[in-house]
């Protein structure tokens, strides 16, 4: 993973902007993030019934798709997962209590910060589903290469060996993917 610029945030405020009016763009953020309020739900409730987070995770993203257009980032890295932190737990707090499975209002743990390691785990999720996304499009060889030297952090040389390819293919994929992965995660600028 060495190689893997994390300097940006995975949630491009672009690809926010664009949801609002293109379905494509929703629909994307929602399967990019479905796994996130997900994790989020579970961090609350370990053990949570299988129904009741699906019952969560389809209100979470109901609001979310709702509220959309009116979300304002506020230019900090993980506006958007903080505000789906807060949503999931209000809304599986909600749920539980409809339920009669919740008596007293669970605490609520919002990261404030983007560096801590939950947001580094969730950003390997949302890089492997993109790299999952663009196996539709490259060569199995080509997506391995990339992981091997961007995500892995082997050599070039190490990769190309492995592989059977010129160390200035390593390089060339890598620039190819990392194209590929910014236009899929923040779309036409």
């Amino acid at each position: 993973m060495a190689n893997f610029p994390t300097q940006r945030s995975p949630t491009p405020v672009t690809l926010l902007h664009r949801a609002r009016n293109d379905r494509e763009a929703l629909d994307l953020i929602c399967r990019l993030y479905e796994p996130y309020v997900r994790s989020v739900a579970l961090r609350y409730r370990p053990g949570l019934q299988q129904h009741d987070l699906d019952d969560v995770t389809q209100a979470v993203l109901l609001v979310a798709s709702v509220k959309l257009p009116k979300f304002e980032h506020n230019g900090q890295l993980g506006a958007w997962r903080r505000w789906l932190h807060r949503t999931t737990h209000n809304r599986l707090q909600l749920i539980l209590k409809k339920k009669g499975r919740l008596s007293e209002s669970l605490p609520i743990d919002v990261p404030d910060s983007y560096e801590t390691g939950d947001w580094r785990d969730e950003d390997m999720k949302l890089l492997e589903y993109a790299l999952e996304e663009l196996k539709k499009r490259y060569r199995a060889n080509t997506i391995k290469c990339f992981t091997l030297y961007a995500i892995e952090g082997r050599s070039a040389q190490e990769t190309a060996r492995e592989l059977g390819i010129e160390v200035d293919t390593v390089y060339k994929t890598k620039q190819r993917v990392m194209a590929a992965l910014r236009e899929f995660l923040h779309g036409p600028l």
